[in-house]
């Protein structure tokens, strides 16, 4: 049997135990939600995200701030560098 073939036949049978494990059906899709919990559940989803992207919108900010020569900008990410 050459490398090949024997690399089909574990394929072949890794794919099949796969499928015979994850086929339950027992396992039920979740519930849907109501149309006044759908904000909710998105700002939990979506909050932590949201807030990384402003951070980086500051931060870039703060940059070009002290790229133009703002030294408050300037200590301002000396701060950040310092603590994080």
């Amino acid at each position: 049997m050459t490398r090949p073939c024997a690399n089909n036949i574990w394929l072949t049978f890794a794919l099949l135990i796969l499928g015979l494990c994850g086929c339950d059906k027992s396992t039920q899709p979740l519930p849907l939600l109501a149309a006044e919990q759908i904000p909710t559940e998105l700002q939990k989803a979506f909050g932590k995200a949201l807030a990384a992207r402003a951070l980086l919108s500051i931060n870039g900010l703060l940059q070009t701030a002290q790229a133009q020569g703002d030294q408050k900008a300037a200590e301002v990410l000396k701060f950040q560098q310092r603590n994080r």
